[in-house]
């Protein structure tokens, strides 16, 4: 199922899902179909793959989320799916990244408002240098994801932590 939504190819797809197949089999990696369709920002063949049962909160071999790779590429229809199909708007990483601050990266205040109105901690740090999705926002030059962020309770007097000794700071 997952090569087939990697392929961008629907009708395998249509014909796998007839046969009941695992819609959740993880490739190699660990990514799902469900994945890919996140991955290509294919709302109809993820619409097909949750009605089938596919996990909205799987992961691959690295960690990464469906929800994360949907915040990734700054989708808010997608995320939006993914968030009422069960996606958790808090899970993280392993580096404790959150889908906040992907779709912070993007600047797409339409990719943050779904997060927000699920739930997402707009105050959340990652794991090596405390950064928030405000700092990401402000970071990447989003002016309007940092009013949003702030509008929904984000410090703006936070600090991310100095880079480890021999490293950038991002």
């Amino acid at each position: 199922v997952a090569d087939a939504v990697m392929n961008g190819n629907t009708t395998v797809l249509r014909g796998l899902l007839q046969q009941r197949v695992d819609v959740n089999a993880p490739q190699a990696d660990g990514a799902t179909a469900l994945h890919w369709a996140a991955y290509r920002n294919d709302l109809e063949t993820a619409d097909l793959l949750i009605r089938a049962g596919a996990n909205p909160k799987a992961t691959n071999r690295e960690g990464a989320s469906v929800l994360s790779l949907a915040c990734i590429n700054g989708s808010a229809p997608m995320i939006e799916k993914l968030l009422n199909a069960g996606a958790d708007a808090n899970e993280g990483l392993p580096n404790g990244e959150t889908p906040l601050m992907m779709a912070a990266r993007t600047g797409s205040v339409d990719a943050l408002n779904p997060l927000l109105r699920h739930g997402a901690d707009v105050n959340a740090r990652e794991k090596l240098r405390g950064t928030t999705a405000l700092m990401w926002a402000a970071t990447e030059s989003h002016p309007p994801a940092v009013k949003v962020l702030i509008d929904h309770g984000a410090d703006f007097n936070a600090r991310s932590n100095p880079a480890p000794k021999g490293r950038s700071a991002y």
